[in-house]
């Protein structure tokens, strides 16, 4: 469960989508927020050059002469900035730091007082666009690195989708390994029913001819019915998300994901057709989602990332229950019509659902939005890795 707390703040984004010092809010990362035992105190002029009340430096430490009744003593004191009235007290252990803060600020010889915070400096990547991926300035990603860029192995996304160009540059070094299984067509090492699934599989099994008949057109590249070890993409709409989620950062190549450090499962479930109307597009056939999540289910994804939609389907629904219960995130799309209608499998309860906003931080047009929504994020011209070893910028939810 801590392990699901760490990632899901960075995972949602997969979906929809300063190097500067910052004070570090919580101690939650293990870092304390400020130095024990230390305040910074600014004195007011007056207090500095009263005679006998003054503070005196002696070689490169300083010692404090003014003493107040019911006030601790520093034992060192240490100017911070020349020929300015502010130093740093450090006092013997034991005392807070709150009470002394406190103490100091009651005095009219003191301007103020605060913790000797601590700051860290935040994760900047080397990926040479990472100037183009506006949408992780925005989610505050580089303070979220600080926490954590990922375990690996450890944390599995599965990319439920058109396949993933695994082979990517960008995307290889993250690609899921089965361990338990070789790369082999005609042996299911591992036993859980499917031959060869090193990296992911496919499960795009369709009748053609149906969408032939239907004024569809094929790609003649494209696999359509062969379910099988290899979760290629042809349409490069599952490689954009895996980029978005997870494309290795600080490789001083193209792009990064907000998951750097994160294994993505290469999981095909749709394919490309060209509709009559509307082009190219990327499709899904509920019975092989549903194999699909299964698989997913089986080896043990952290993360399911389901960026597509739909009607109510009581078998994917069953399939996702199956999958939250196992301890999956499962994380889907609001849907791109700019409508208030509820898209499944985002709709279910289950499901953290991700709309798209902006570089303004305001709802994209295209974004369907309504209470059925549990979060927005960045979604609009988003650069992330593309079939073919390429890169294009993309927008949805």
């Amino acid at each position: 469960m801590k392990l699901q707390k760490e990632v899901i703040a960075m995972l949602i984004i997969c979906i929809g989508l300063l190097a500067s010092l910052s004070f570090v809010g919580s101690a939650s990362n293990g870092i304390p927020d400020y130095v024990e035992g230390e305040i910074i105190v600014k004195y007011t002029e007056e207090v500095v050059n009263a005679d006998g009340n003054e503070i005196i430096v002696e070689g490169e430490k300083s010692y404090e002469k003014i003493i107040y009744d019911g006030i601790s003593r520093a034992v060192e004191i240490e100017k911070i900035v020349p020929n300015k009235e502010l130093y740093t007290l450090r006092f013997e252990k034991g005392l807070e730091v709150e009470d002394l803060i406190e103490e100091y600020e009651n005095l009219e010889e003191v301007e103020y007082a605060e913790p000797n915070y601590l700051l860290t400096s935040f994760v900047v990547p080397n990926d040479i666009n990472y100037s183009l991926k506006w949408g992780l300035p925005n989610i505050d990603a580089e303070r979220a690195w600080n926490l954590s860029i990922g375990n690996g192995s450890d944390v599995v996304i599965a990319i439920v989708d058109t396949g993933v160009d695994w082979d990517h540059p960008d995307l290889s070094g993250n690609i899921w390994n089965n361990t338990d299984e070789m790369c082999n067509e005609s042996s299911d090492d591992d036993g859980n029913g499917y031959n060869g699934d090193c990296r992911g599989y496919d499960f795009t099994d369709i009748n053609t001819t149906i969408y032939t008949d239907a004024g569809y057109t094929l790609d003649d590249g494209e696999d359509y019915n062969t379910t099988e070890n290899n979760p290629m993409d042809y349409h490069g709409h599952g490689t954009h998300c895996s980029g978005i989620s997870s494309a290795v950062g600080n490789n001083s190549l193209g792009v990064l994901g907000v998951c750097w450090n994160c294994s993505i499962m290469a999981v095909r479930a749709g394919f490309k057709i060209q509709h009559p109307t509307q082009g190219w597009v990327g499709s899904l056939e509920t019975d092989d989602v549903v194999a699909a999540i299964n698989y997913v289910t089986k080896n043990n994804a952290t993360v399911v990332s389901m960026s597509f939609g739909g009607s109510h389907s009581t078998s994917l629904d069953a399939a996702l229950n199956d999958s939250y219960d196992n301890g999956s995130i499962l994380v889907a799309a609001s849907g791109n019509a700019g409508t208030n209608s509820k898209q499944y499998p985002c709709g279910y309860d289950k499901v953290i659902c991700v709309a798209a906003t902006d570089s303004d931080n305001t709802s994209a047009s295209y974004s369907n939005y309504g209470s059925w929504v549990d979060v927005a994020a960045p979604g609009t011209s988003v650069w992330s890795t593309y079939y073919d070893d390429r890169y294009i910028s993309a927008s949805g939810t």
